[in-house]
């Protein structure tokens, strides 16, 4: 009889995420199917991008112009916590080290 292997917890979300295209490559893939003609599956066979991608960021530069093809802030990370904060979170956990971070929290 088989013996059945648990997973190890969480799957893999996938492969990590890459850094956003310099602006200027993307005002250069903009231009070059605005002003050249090239179509989208053509950049996408040349540079290796998505033809959505393509399509997203000449929308992008019709509704704000050059503006529009600046990278946006990623949202996932979380804000950082000053030093003052974090010493008095640490002066509390010591001198109360039964409160766990719900009660820290407050």
């Amino acid at each position: 009889m088989k013996k059945k292997v648990k997973g190890k917890g969480r799957a893999v979300k996938g492969k990590p995420r890459t850094r956003p295209y310099p602006y200027e490559f993307r005002l250069k893939i903009v231009r070059l199917y605005l002003e050249e003609g090239y179509s989208a599956r053509i950049l996408h066979e040349h540079f290796g991008l998505s033809t959505h991608t393509v399509v997203r960021w000449v929308r992008a530069y019709r509704q704000k112009g050059p503006d529009g093809l600046v990278a946006k802030e990623r949202s996932g990370s979380k804000p950082k916590l000053t030093g003052a904060v974090k010493r008095r979170i640490v002066g509390m956990k010591k001198s109360h080290p039964e409160y766990g971070p719900r009660c820290l929290s407050r």
